[in-house]
């Protein structure tokens, strides 16, 4: 016990002050840690609020990107139905813009809520039911304008027929020579194309 009797000794003759020091010096360790401690929680929820707006940044972004496309594709797809009137565009070019533009809708899918894919669902039947009746509208068009085109033809090969007639008529009057014959053959075949055209 000696030993022990040495160490209280020892401990009793440092002075008050530096007791004062040392518990003071544990207090504030003890301060440092806890407002460590404190700190790395609050760094830690810091990170995980920047990662969660960082990720909802990120899928904002994206959606407008895809939504952005969606509504550019649906304007063009609109407009494409507008050009089935004209002639002077081709169907096939129509029907190619439809197809790139239909599949553009379909990225939508991958981001899109119930709601958002129930009314671009309904949309996009709304289109395909308009986009088939301008088709077949504009093919019965088509058949037509070509029909058209045909009598056109024959109207101006029968109208240079009948300015040809016309033509060895007056060439045969100006001859002088009296030939009932052939003008009677000049003039029924005038008289029947002016009926046919």
């Amino acid at each position: 016990m000696d030993i022990l009797k040495e160490i209280w000794c020892f401990l009793k003759d440092i002075h008050p002050s530096f007791w004062g020091v040392l518990i003071g010096s544990f207090f504030s360790l003890g301060g440092v840690i806890v407002t460590n401690k404190s700190n790395l929680n609050r760094l830690r929820e810091q990170f995980i609020h920047d990662r969660t707006v960082r990720k909802e940044d990120r899928d904002i972004s994206f959606r407008k990107e895809i939504y952005m496309e969606t509504y550019e594709s649906l304007t063009s797809i609109t407009i494409a139905i507008g050009k089935f009137t004209d002639f002077s565009i081709s169907a096939e070019s129509i029907n190619n813009q439809f197809r790139i533009d239909s599949q553009n809708l379909s990225k939508s899918i991958v981001i899109a809520k119930e709601s958002t894919l129930k009314a671009l669902s309904d949309v996009n039947m709304e289109i395909l039911t308009c986009f088939l009746s301008m088709t077949f509208k504009r093919l019965s068009l088509s058949l037509i304008k070509d029909e058209l085109g045909i009598i056109d033809s024959q109207i101006s090969n029968n109208d240079s027929k009948k300015g040809e007639i016309v033509k060895l008529m007056e060439q045969h009057n100006l001859d002088g020579v009296y030939d009932d014959a052939i003008w009677s053959r000049l003039n029924s075949i005038f008289e029947s194309l002016n009926e046919s055209g």
